[in-house]
């Protein structure tokens, strides 16, 4: 019997095109064999995207194709059933490994096993743990790339030895697949970069541990799929348009930014970027003011909308991790902008206030803006005013632990020029708490909230046992302004967590709930308000508001 070959076309072209219309000559193609064009087969993209769509379609056919073709249709149907089958193990296999991708080097207990398995025989070949790794992968297995939404390529802490990447190296070299794969990639050659010399390059940085990371930037030109990324701040970069940068990085990621940014190539790598986060992996030690130029060109693609700066997860603070995060004036390029993005955070970082209000001008649509934690020296609270250059687009604003020591009148005063402000997470016993005790002849709480305010989120301290403050509070909450207008008409809900992790607390806090029902059980909406015993201290929330991030 002879097979029916489909053939994808343009989308344009109408179904009875190729057959004129006749539904005798679709029948004779399926009966005795031939080739068939089908408009909604253009690629795999529009099956995974519509599939219902497709399948109408093929009702279509199956029912105009009786009796005379519809046991070649059917057959059709049934071959290609088949070829499905026998990738769909593979595919599995590939999505569960790299769909949410992260290095997968061997634990400390076993490093030493590891690595002398690796010297005897080259075992542990599954093993990626550098980005060298998994662009040799790729190289292998070019799908791979197409598979990788989501990519934790921040370092690890331990390193192979210096025998290991030499062995690794030999394997590359035998394999003669990574530099086709340099010849081949248009961004090379958009760059006028020489792929030979771009080869030894990379190898030479993973057998130095060079900080030039020309092979991050190569990894993230072969991934069009991206959608999350998580980048190491580990060394220190020259900002990316310094005459001084390393000219092979500059000239490959311009041409990568480029092509992400422009709709005539919309399989272009990072063109789907929706978060980016830069990770600073080292517990101590200070962040030199040019460590985030490495990912600042990052911040120029159009369709990044979250930008995270955070410490790595297990780093708990201290006055031993002082780290200054500093953004140089000349830090973007001209030519592109940060737009698109709409959410930035930062964890366990300091800025001073120069730095804060040059970097949220910079964010022009920014909607959301998360601090989490400042550590000692000047933090951003003496400079919260600064925010205030957002009140015309923040929707959504998280302060946690910070340096309240220095809040004023000015950040009362900025309160109030927020015109879309819906959700407000803050500290408070680190602020609310403090307000009252500073004599700078500050207003009530909830005369200096904005008026737009929906949610409000307080985070209190375990070791806070001022239950009155916070009465006070709920009280002007429902007992709105003197002449009976509640003063935050908007607000829905307020979720108290509380950090508790001794009884008293929690007896304190549940008597502080069973009160506030008692005396406000006729007020309408008295249930807007949540007391929500987290049992989780200071740093598992902050470590949970990270990952939420």
């Amino acid at each position: 019997m002879r097979r029916l070959f489909v053939q994808a076309v343009d989308p344009s072209e109408s179904i009875q095109s190729p057959f004129k219309g006749s539904i005798q000559s679709l029948n004779t193609v399926f009966r005795h064999g031939g080739t068939i064009k089908f408009p909604f087969i253009i690629e795999s993209k529009e099956l995974y995207l519509n599939p219902s769509s497709t399948l109408l379609k093929l009702f279509f056919i199956a029912e105009h194709t009786m009796p005379e073709g519809f046991e070649g249709f059917s057959l059709t149907c049934k071959r290609i059933q088949e070829v499905a089958e026998r990738f769909r193990e593979k595919h599995n296999q590939l999505k569960r490994r790299y769909r949410n991708f992260q290095y997968n080097w061997p634990a400390q207990e076993y490093y030493n096993a590891f690595t002398n398995q690796f010297l005897e025989d080259g075992g542990a070949a599954n093993l990626i743990y550098s980005p060298l790794h998994l662009i040799q992968r790729i190289s292998e297995e070019p799908r791979i790339a197409r598979y990788i939404t989501s990519a934790k390529l921040a370092e690890r802490g331990t390193h192979a030895v210096f025998e290991v990447r030499c062995r690794f190296i030999d394997r590359v070299r035998s394999t003669l697949t990574l530099l086709p794969l340099l010849q081949s990639s248009p961004y090379i050659k958009d760059a006028s970069l020489d792929p030979l010399d771009f080869y030894e390059v990379l190898l030479s940085e993973y057998v130095t541990g060079s900080e030039a990371k020309l092979s991050i930037a190569f990894l993230l030109a072969l991934l069009p799929n991206l959608i999350n990324v998580q980048l190491d701040l580990g060394g220190r970069h020259l900002p990316h348009n310094h005459p001084s940068a390393e000219p092979r990085r500059k000239q490959l990621l311009d041409v990568v930014i480029d092509r992400a940014n422009d709709p005539s190539y919309p399989t272009a790598a990072l063109s789907k970027l929706n978060t980016l986060v830069a990770t600073k992996n080292r517990a101590t030690g200070t962040v030199h003011h040019l460590t985030t130029a490495e990912v600042e060109p990052y911040l120029t693609i159009k369709s990044l909308r979250r930008y995270v700066l955070t410490t790595k997860p297990d780093v708990p603070p201290s006055c031993d991790f002082n780290c200054t995060t500093w953004f140089p004036s000349n830090r973007l390029s001209n030519e592109r902008t940060t737009e698109g993005l709409e959410t930035f955070a930062v964890m366990g970082f300091d800025t001073t206030v120069p730095e804060l209000r040059y970097m949220l001008g910079q964010f022009p649509r920014l909607k959301t803006l998360k601090f989490c934690y400042s550590m000692s020296g000047p933090g951003p609270a003496g400079g919260l005013e600064t925010i205030e250059i957002l009140s015309e687009t923040l929707e959504e604003l998280h302060f946690l632990d910070f340096n309240a020591e220095n809040i004023g009148d000015d950040f009362v005063q900025s309160m109030h020029s927020f015109k879309k402000l819906k959700c407000l997470r803050l500290d408070f016993d680190s602020v609310f708490d403090r307000l009252k005790i500073i004599d700078h002849g500050l207003p009530k709480i909830t005369q200096f909230l904005p008026h737009t305010l929906e949610k409000l989120v307080l985070v209190m301290n375990e070791l806070f046992t001022d239950l009155h403050t916070l009465w006070s509070f709920l009280y002007e909450v429902h007992s709105g302004s003197e002449d009976g207008v509640r003063v935050l008409p908007k607000l829905e809900n307020i979720t108290i967590l509380t950090e508790h992790t001794t009884e008293t607390a929690q007896e304190g806090f549940e008597r502080l709930s069973d009160i506030y029902k008692q005396s406000y059980n006729t007020l309408e909406n008295c249930d807007r308000i949540q007391i929500i015993h987290t049992g989780l201290g200071r740093q598992e929330l902050r470590l949970e508001a990270m990952e939420n991030w």
